[in-house]
């Protein structure tokens, strides 16, 4: 916030959303040069790094900068999460999308989602757009996790126990078969 005229008026990033004041200065950090990995002060929440509370605010703009001065896309917080899980949770494609090319790893795992990998919870939650997205940057497409499910048979899966098939699902299982899938 800064003070206009001894009035209170929420600061806004460079698109015009007003960011969170933890945001604000997270995104002052970065513009100085400081490391964004170390600024425990602003955080939001004590689980997430700054570089984690911009990808789940959305804010591709903050997220660009922390990068740029530094952060680390595959850093974990203490719950084994990363920049890229938070994202993909919070379904912010755009921000998810930026962190693979900047070299973020698609095949983490998170010990908060069961130790499904990203695509496997994409599958699972019907998201078409990070499935393609995840594969496109190297997702492993076949990987398996602690019961021998790949994407595929999770997915297949999960419809079995809705009790229901939706066109999603079938875009998804046609588009997982395509690029060489297995259950």
């Amino acid at each position: 916030m800064k003070r206009k005229r001894d009035r209170v008026v929420p600061v806004k990033s460079y698109c015009g959303k007003v960011l969170p004041g933890a945001l604000v200065i997270m995104m002052l950090i970065a513009i100085i040069g400081g490391n964004p990995s170390t600024a425990l002060a602003v955080r939001l929440d004590p689980q997430y790094t700054p570089l984690m509370e911009a990808c789940a605010a959305g804010d591709i703009g903050v997220v660009k900068r922390l990068i740029e001065n530094g952060a680390d896309v595959n850093e974990r917080n203490k719950h084994g999460g990363t920049p890229l899980s938070v994202a993909c949770y919070r379904g912010k494609l755009d921000v998810a999308k930026l962190l693979l090319e900047r070299g973020a790893n698609p095949n983490v795992r998170t010990p908060g989602s069961g130790l499904l990998s990203l695509l496997m919870d994409a599958c699972v939650r019907g998201n078409l757009d990070l499935v393609r997205l995840l594969v496109e940057h190297g997702a492993d497409i076949n990987e398996r996790n602690r019961s021998g499910y790949t994407a595929l048979a999770l997915l297949a899966n999960h419809i079995r126990l809705r009790d229901e098939r939706t066109k999603k699902d079938n875009i998804i299982i046609k588009y997982l078969k395509s690029r060489g899938a297995t259950e």
